[in-house]
């Protein structure tokens, strides 16, 4: 972790989270190969959640926009490409 709060997590979270969002945005079915990406990116999403429901947590200021972003993406995840272990992490 740097300085100022961020480790490779934070940045991959994030980077995760746009891409799927970007996938999903597009209309790729969960049988397409990006649509298999996406549902992999928003499991991957969903394993980074700490014990209190937290994504992207880091001791940088910009924490909270990053736990938004990768909640954005799991509820979008839920909406398009619904699996009951989404639906609990993105609640």
């Amino acid at each position: 972790m740097t300085a100022d709060g961020w480790s490779a997590d934070t940045v991959f979270s994030k980077a995760t989270a746009l891409t799927a969002l970007s996938i999903l945005a597009n209309g790729y079915e969960p049988e397409d190969e990006l649509g298999s990406a996406a549902q992999a990116a928003l499991e991957w999403l969903a394993e980074q959640r700490d014990d209190r429901g937290r994504l992207g947590l880091h001791t940088g200021a910009r924490w909270p926009l990053d736990h938004a972003i990768a909640t954005y993406a799991l509820c979008e995840g839920q909406r398009l490409m619904p699996t009951e272990a989404r639906e609990r992490a993105a609640r």
